[in-house]
């Protein structure tokens, strides 16, 4: 699908700069074999578009850029700024609506789109047709074939290929124990725990990476191993409360400790450590791919304690949810995942153009190969863009989780995380779940009821009310799903 240009009412420049046959490019800058001391997210950006050969188009400025979403109008118009960040829909929602619907535009000059009727069009990924067209109908060519094909493929274009020094890294574990009141259980027992990593293979590094997390479990265990629950980068305490009402532990990780949350720190930390100091290569992994990793050590770090790392759950909101799902593709152990409000790159699709966008998510979250498919597919167009390319998509990673449980939550005025999308990701995953002997999305037709809880299957969609947050009503749904996952 394309939005028309009216380059007949537009200036002659302008039309030079939205039409491909005479598309200006920003060149790029040349940048030294190694990372130089100051660093900034912006210079390891340019440094992987220099790689993976990419320009940047130049663009228009925002206030006369024909694909801007119609209806918008200057956030703060007393501004004279050109920020491509300074738009609202002023006119369509009117001020102070609840849905905060500001605009923006990316390098690659995409505007976030919140209609339906231009999402684009893009060719479906059959999850149960092997590349090579073999039609996947048995649970084990399931197992043996398609799945680990598209493993590879979120690995490889996705989040990033863990490298293979990683295996070989030493972790000194300090376990420190306190018995602490802080239930509704009573007394329980609070474990720090600190997973120090052996930096000497490159004691250049600045920074040290650390996996770091707090337990919190029943003061007497039980004789058999307890689930846990794994919250990631917060405690909420009406969670704690509940896992521990269960006899579960409840499990906080620090992931930042490990990999911060910035793309001035790809030569540092865990990243910097395995590739002593360099530039992040396009198949490197990304930050998300890092975290995740980190919750499987600890993982592995458990397994000799008195938790069952067999029936344990991950929790994650937000670039955090998206990060609960990468966790769970890779690491078959987790047996319920919580994705809350995770949007693109979590459970919304990639290739469709609503809210949160591939073009919008932070580059260093995923592997430089995602940045191939960021821009128009084609130079005399806006839509389609060049996600069309991608072999993968977010119902592969729903896939990747079966048969075990998925409960994903929406809010109703969350647009940026496309809770319509994340039913047609749930529902074009379902036939894998069908094929694994589950049922996966229980749902009739795509646009869900508010305030409902779809739980009919081992996919289980909330569409709540409220914005980008968390909902009281989905704690005590997750808390019976994991009961059920971990009987």
């Amino acid at each position: 699908m394309k939005l028309l240009l009216k380059i007949a009412v537009l200036p002659f420049v302008t039309v030079c700069l939205v039409a491909g046959s005479c598309l200006p490019v920003v060149a790029q800058n040349k940048f030294p074999d190694f990372p130089p001391d100051s660093l900034t997210k912006n210079t390891h950006k340019k440094q992987m578009l220099e790689q993976l050969g990419i320009r940047l188009p130049v663009l228009p400025s925002t206030r006369i850029d024909p694909n801007r979403p119609k209806g918008t109008t200057p956030r703060y118009p007393d501004s004279l700024s050109d920020s491509p960040y300074g738009w609202a829909d002023t006119e369509e929602y009117g001020d102070g609506s609840p849905k905060n619907l500001y605009f923006f535009r990316t390098d690659w000059g995409l505007w976030n789109n919140y209609k339906e009727e231009f999402v684009g069009q893009y060719e479906p990924i059959d999850l149960l047709r092997a590349e090579n067209g073999t039609p996947i109908n048995t649970p084990q060519l399931w197992w043996d074939k398609r799945r680990p094909e598209l493993a590879k493929l979120c690995e490889e274009d996705i989040w990033g290929m863990v490298p293979d020094e990683a295996g070989n890294l030493i972790i000194r574990w300090e376990l420190t124990d306190s018995v602490v009141v802080d239930s509704i259980a009573g007394k329980c027992l609070k474990t720090v725990i600190r997973g120090i990593i052996d930096t000497s293979s490159y004691p250049q590094l600045k920074h040290a990476p650390e996996i770091a997390a707090t337990l919190w479990s029943p003061l007497r265990l039980s004789s058999h191993k307890i689930p846990f629950l794994i919250h990631i980068g917060e405690c909420r305490e009406a969670f704690k409360q509940a896992a521990l009402a269960q006899g579960w532990g409840y499990l906080t990780y620090e992931q930042s400790a490990l990999q911060p949350d910035h793309g001035a720190y790809l030569s540092d930390y865990l990243i910097g450590l395995l590739n002593k100091g360099n530039w992040r290569r396009p198949q490197d992994w990304g930050t998300i791919r890092v975290w995740a990793w980190g919750i499987s050590r600890l993982l592995d770090r458990l397994d000799t304690t008195g938790l069952d790392v067999r029936r344990c759950g991950v929790i994650g909101f937000s670039r955090l949810g998206k990060t609960a799902i990468a966790t769970a593709m890779f690491d078959e152990r987790i047996a319920v995942v919580y994705a809350g409000c995770s949007g693109c790159l979590g459970v919304t699709p990639v290739r469709r153009h609503f809210g949160e966008d591939l073009e919008f998510i932070p580059y260093y979250w995923f592997a430089g190969n995602m940045m191939k498919y960021c821009g128009a597919l084609s130079e005399d167009s806006y839509l389609p863009r060049k996600v069309a390319n991608l072999k993968i998509d977010t119902h592969a990673f729903i896939a990747l989780l079966a048969p075990r449980t998925l409960f994903i939550t929406a809010g109703a005025d969350d647009l940026w995380s496309d809770s319509k999308g994340a039913v047609l990701s749930a529902k074009a995953a379902t036939p894998v779940y069908e094929l694994l002997g589950k049922k996966g999305l229980v749902m009739e037709g795509t646009e869900p009821v508010l305030n409902t809880v779809y739980d009919g299957g081992s996919i289980v969609y909330h569409y709540h009310e409220g914005g980008h947050t968390y909902s009281p009503e989905s704690l005590p749904v997750f808390i019976k799903l994991a009961k059920e996952a971990f009987k």
